[in-house]
């Protein structure tokens, strides 16, 4: 007597952190589907799944071709997406997509907050957990405040934005207030969405991470850490 089949895992953006999830479901031999915009880049070239290619990886485009795909399966996948606009859109349509695809997420409010380094800032904060100082700047009248701050800092975007992207750097060490008021009024008229943070003294062998799955139903939460 055969096996039943066992549902596909589609993984929505495959770059690194796409083709780390394929490896990872790959060992436990489940059936897998990797879909993105770019059938060409590197990752994509992996020999694990199936290749779909997407129209878009955010907004109404990426829904309907996510409806597409699982309705041609015989069973209901899970989903599992890699980037920020992703998850905001899969947040957003989750009503739709639930019933056509196994994933998990926070109410839409802590998903959205979540998907912001501003938004992750304040929910530490009211959370009581140690994170370094900050402030989210998003405006001239916020720039004062800077002075408050201990300093080094890290100056950054509070979210991935093209327009940013193509005219300044990922994220940017400030010594100063004044350095770091000098350098908000060069971004905000670009990007009025600014997260400036406590610089952590350390090279990248001592950045360590965690992620957590909680199944919910007093069961333990699953751990994988990483350095």
């Amino acid at each position: 007597m055969r096996a039943a089949a066992r549902p596909a895992a589609v993984v929505v953006g495959v770059e690194i952190n796409g083709l780390g999830v394929l490896r990872s479901l790959a060992s436990d031999r489940v059936p897998l589907i990797a879909a993105d915009v770019d059938t060409r880049q590197p990752a994509m070239r992996t020999r694990h799944g199936r290749k779909v290619k997407l129209r878009a990886l955010a907004g109404v485009e990426l829904v309907d071709d996510l409806l597409a795909l699982a309705r041609s399966l015989d069973h209901r996948p899970a989903l599992f997406v890699t980037r920020d606009e992703t998850v905001a859109t899969v947040s957003a349509h989750r009503e739709i997509l639930a019933a056509h695809y196994r994933f998990q997420l926070p109410p839409a409010d802590i998903t959205s907050a979540l998907n912001t380094k501003a938004g992750f800032q304040a929910l530490a904060g009211e959370g009581g957990f140690p994170i370094p100082p900050g402030l989210h700047v998003t405006r001239e009248a916020d720039l004062p405040k800077l002075a408050d701050l201990p300093y080094p800092c890290a100056l950054k975007p509070g979210e991935r934005n093209v327009d940013y992207d193509r005219q300044f750097a990922k994220a940017y060490r400030v010594e100063s207030a004044a350095e770091a008021q000098a350098l908000c009024r060069r971004i905000l008229p670009v990007m009025p969405d600014l997260l400036v943070q406590q610089w952590i003294e350390g090279g990248d062998d001592a950045i360590y991470f965690v992620l957590q799955y909680h199944p919910g139903g007093g069961r333990p939460p699953l751990s994988f850490t990483g350095r």
